[in-house]
């Protein structure tokens, strides 16, 4: 059997240059009012195995508002696994990635929070 955990892949908009939290992306708000989505969900419910999971929230192109986006990872369940798993986050505009962070996740919590500006 394959070790199972099950993690989260958060986004929040926020708006340029006020600061104001907007919309959180996340398993239980899917898809947000500017039709940001969360696409892939990996091992959801522990439903794996997936032992390389993936989580990926992305705008369809060209419909990305300008503004901060803050994301993170975060070790939702470890299910079976009995390993604290390592974490690649990328964040790409259009094909290119424009920034890559990788990292160990804690155990049972949630990375440090990223900004990114587009």
């Amino acid at each position: 059997m394959i070790p199972v955990s099950e993690g989260e892949l958060p986004i929040f908009e926020r708006s340029r240059g006020t600061g104001r939290a907007g919309e959180h992306i996340y398993c239980g708000h899917k898809t947000s009012s500017t039709n940001g989505q969360l696409d892939v969900d990996s091992n959801a419910n522990c439903s794996g195995p997936d032992a390389s999971p993936t989580e990926k929230v992305f705008w369809p192109v060209g419909s990305a508002p300008r503004g901060t986006y803050e994301f993170y990872a975060s070790r939702y369940s470890a299910c079976s696994a009995t390993t604290t798993p390592a974490f690649t986050l990328r964040v790409f505009e259009g094909e290119a990635v424009v920034r890559t962070i990788n990292g160990t996740m804690p155990e049972g919590g949630e990375t440090e929070h990223y900004t990114h500006v587009y």
